[in-house]
């Protein structure tokens, strides 16, 4: 049996420039990868609305301990007022049409926020440093973004898809 044990010190240890693992660790030194623990996920669960531009959200990647891992929403009104929200537990999808954002589905409960511009690109970026942590694999994390556009809907606001991802090992 030629598999990689719990205990072995070739987990993590492959070349930095091979592909991860399917897991979304490191690759392993060996035939065979030694897969445990959650894999790593992000995928655009949809809910966005137009305004006078389209919201694009996308990512570098998947989110895998010990890793950077970043989110672009794209497609925004330049130089406006944007929010970024950080969720942990689930929400919704809330319809928002009855307020004036037809179309909207607010997605991401808000645990997190951090505020911003869209500056002259239309674009937010946020990046963070997964935690290696062995109690961060597993967790489930939701983003969106909620954009000023005061000529997208009577409300003045859109939001971007929702992205949800899950640390793998």
């Amino acid at each position: 049996d030629y598999r990689l044990q719990a205990n072995s010190p070739c987990i993590d240890t492959g070349d930095p420039a091979s592909p991860a693992d399917a897991d979304g660790s490191r690759a392993d030194m060996g035939a065979f990868p030694f897969l445990s623990g959650p894999v790593a996920s992000f995928q655009n669960l949809g809910g966005g609305c137009a305004g006078t531009t389209q919201p694009v959200l996308s990512s570098s990647g998947v989110p895998s301990q010990g890793a950077p891992f970043s989110v672009t929403f794209g497609g925004l009104p330049s130089n406006q007022l944007a929010v970024l929200l950080l969720g942990y537990r689930s929400l919704g999808p809330i319809d928002l049409t009855n307020i004036g954002m037809t179309g909207c589905l607010w997605q991401t409960h808000p645990d997190l926020s951090y505020s911003g511009s869209t500056g002259p690109a239309g674009q937010v970026q946020q990046a963070w440093l997964i935690s290696s942590d062995p109690s961060a694999a597993g967790l489930i994390f939701r983003v969106q973004l909620a954009v000023r556009d005061p000529g997208g809907n009577p409300f003045g606001i859109v939001l971007s898809d929702t992205g949800e991802g899950r640390v793998g090992r």
